[in-house]
């Protein structure tokens, strides 16, 4: 690779290090890099969409040859990802996307057929007769949260004996997704 010959550079943005599966995503991906021969950069944004945004704008500034990004919040990123493109940067998502078409390719799951699984399997499994639900979902703002609830929301429809009675976010944190349970209970 011409870049790893010319001393490459990626740089790595990740949502946040208060979840140990971006800390294990963020650690492999430097990891991997590293012994292709490229310098690499890893932030991590705590979950704050300003500091993402910042974060990537350094990486650009830095001179990055290819940027990975796990978007916190698909809208706000748009901006900086146009920085990226008219950088000639080419940009991978991971796991979330933008709201935006400038990234060059996107790896991740189908969000929506998981939310719709998940839907399904309470509609026709757990509540056949019917029932109430309360959901939890992941960060707002996330495609990944979004894609999921409108998945589970698609799902849940099979049975129209199941009403949906509350909705909250935990910020996809165990520890908060069972206080959000005890409290719509």
């Amino acid at each position: 690779d011409d870049a790893a010959a010319e001393g490459g550079k990626i740089g790595i943005s990740m949502p946040t290090q208060s979840l140990e599966r971006w800390n294990r995503d963020g650690s492999y991906l430097e990891e991997q890099f590293k012994a292709a021969g490229y310098d690499v950069e890893l932030t991590y944004s705590d979950n704050e969409t300003d500091r993402q945004v910042n974060d990537i704008q350094n990486l650009i500034s830095d001179g990055v040859n290819l940027l990975v990004v796990a978007a916190i919040d698909g809208e706000a990123l748009n901006t900086v990802m146009d920085e990226a493109a008219d950088a000639g940067i080419p940009v991978i998502l991971l796991d979330r996307k933008i709201d935006g078409d400038k990234y060059t390719q996107f790896i991740g799951a189908d969000n929506v057929d998981m939310g719709r699984i998940a839907g399904e399997y309470i509609a026709d499994t757990l509540l056949p007769d019917g029932g109430k639900v309360c959901e939890i979902k992941g960060l707002e703002g996330t495609s990944g949260g979004i894609d999921r609830d409108n998945g589970f929301r698609e799902g849940i429809k099979k049975n129209d004996k199941i009403e949906i009675v509350a909705v909250n976010n935990a910020d996809w944190l165990r520890e908060k997704a069972i206080t959000v349970a005890e409290e719509m209970l």
